[in-house]
């Protein structure tokens, strides 16, 4: 059995279309788990009307406790061996179970990815492979070989898993952008990923309320609390070398963000200085991180270099200030 999570919150214009969509399954064996999560609006009346007496549809209520808890309670009272997470502002091809299960019998894959198509607020619908080009012919990839998926959008629209990677995981609450802490955690733990470029998922970009719009403050204060508690979670679990790596080079992206915010000097420095805290925690896990830097680096020697020192204890802190401060004034004196 498929288990499918929908998360609801506030989303009455949207989740109508959502739950057809499951509806419109031509796999069968599956259920489907509406986690209330304090919806403030008419959302679980527009739900119930929709799903009526279907014997595949439960329905949960909580307290609200924001995206990642609803990951957890939809983990935990899930019967399914496999599980996919559909936002209630996102649908589901009709075929989307049925390939994407078939293709899990296929490889004995623990996460099956597919591509997508991506929808604006004016309808305007474009494919989205998921996977960079350069790695979409292998379509199979083996621990400890995983870093092509590691370079994907955590975001779970078309993404199949194994329920024994996550039924331990626990999130970060009241936060958002809790997607790549159970994408990264899944995959640290995967032994197979098969990739279909078959677009199985709807995305909404742009709506009122998503979390994606949300302003680069929460965006990177959010992002901290995540991969703090990412990383506090993996110190408990065996997880492959990429972990690390890609952690790392996330971080990277993160931080550079900074540099492209209308934030005032002040709270650029503050939450550039907030950041540090995740490559912190990344020092003790370098010998893991290093090897896969000169493997897999796409930056040149010197920022090669550059990022050794950065997780050598003895000079990281020091390195860190030098790149707040290059990205301070690149930001605020050119």
């Amino acid at each position: 059995m498929i288990s499918v999570i929908v998360p609801v919150y506030n989303v009455e214009k949207y989740i109508a279309r959502c739950l057809q969509s499951v509806k419109a399954q031509t796999f069968t064996d599956y259920e489907c788990l509406l986690i209330n999560d304090g919806t403030k609006d008419n959302s679980m009346a527009v739900a119930r009307e929709v799903i009526g007496k279907d014997p595949h549809f439960r329905i949960i209520e909580k307290e609200n406790g924001g995206y990642g808890s609803v990951q957890e309670r939809g983990i935990a009272e899930s019967r399914g061996d496999f599980l996919m997470i559909c936002d209630s502002d996102d649908w589901l091809s009709p075929e989307c179970l049925e390939k994407a299960y078939n293709e899990q019998v296929r490889t004995d894959a623990d996460i099956v990815i597919s591509g997508r198509y991506e929808v604006t607020a004016d309808g305007t619908t474009t494919y989205d492979s998921m996977f960079p080009e350069e790695f979409q012919e292998a379509r199979i990839y083996r621990s400890p070989d995983l870093l092509p998926a590691a370079e994907i959008v955590p975001a779970p629209h078309g993404k199949l898993f194994r329920k024994g990677l996550l039924k331990d995981l626990r999130f970060a609450h009241q936060v958002s952008y809790t997607d790549c802490e159970l994408y990264l955690l899944a995959l640290a733990q995967a032994k197979t990923v098969s990739y279909i470029p078959d677009p199985l998922a709807y995305y909404l970009k742009e709506r009122e309320g998503n979390s994606m719009s949300a302003d680069i403050r929460k965006f990177i204060t959010q992002h901290i609390t995540v991969f703090e508690h990412m990383l506090e979670q993996a110190e408990k679990m065996e997880v492959n070398d990429s972990f690390y790596f890609t952690v790392f080079e996330n971080s990277k992206v993160l931080f550079y963000e900074l540099g492209n915010s209308a934030l005032s000097k002040e709270e650029t420095k503050k939450l550039g200085e907030d950041f540090y805290r995740i490559f912190r925690r990344l020092l003790p896990h370098r010998r893991r991180i290093v090897p896969l830097l000169d493997r897999y680096s796409r930056e040149g020697k010197v920022a090669v270099a550059k990022d050794k020192l950065l997780l050598q204890p003895l000079f990281s802190k020091k390195i860190y200030d030098r790149w707040l401060k290059k990205l301070m004034r690149e930001r605020y004196e050119s």
